[in-house]
């Protein structure tokens, strides 16, 4: 467990935790260091609240949305097509769980070949 104390020097000044006990309630032991870095970081990490990572998700999820409609709709009026065919690259989206189902089975084989030569990595002479 790391707890925040802003009076260590750093680099990476690190002690245990003054004044802490190092029991739990299932009489275990709990190692406790304290640190500046453990420190809540400025605000220059986050945007209003949200942390970088969200922001990415939020962006991501926004391209794709205007991805596959603008997609769609120059399908529909460029192109003529209707229905379901005009989602944006279709026939891999068909393909896909085939292709998921090909790789798994690829991984399974792969381990199973590793599971059967023993794990010792030599070869018989």
């Amino acid at each position: 467990m790391n707890i925040c104390d802003k009076n260590l020097p750093s680099p990476i000044a690190m002690q245990f935790g003054l004044g802490q006990t190092y029991k739990d309630r299932n009489n275990g032991y709990l190692f406790v260091l304290a640190s500046k870095e453990a420190c809540p970081t400025s605000a220059a990490y986050e945007i209003m609240g949200m942390q970088w990572g969200w922001i990415f998700i939020i962006i991501f999820c926004v391209l794709l949305v205007l991805y596959c409609g603008i997609g769609m709709f120059y399908k529909y009026k460029k192109l003529g097509v209707t229905g379901i065919e005009t989602i944006p690259n279709v026939e891999f989206w068909r393909d896909y769980p085939s292709l998921v189902k090909d790789g798994i089975a690829f991984s399974i084989s792969k381990v199973q070949a590793c599971a059967a030569r023993g794990g010792s990595g030599y070869s018989t002479v």
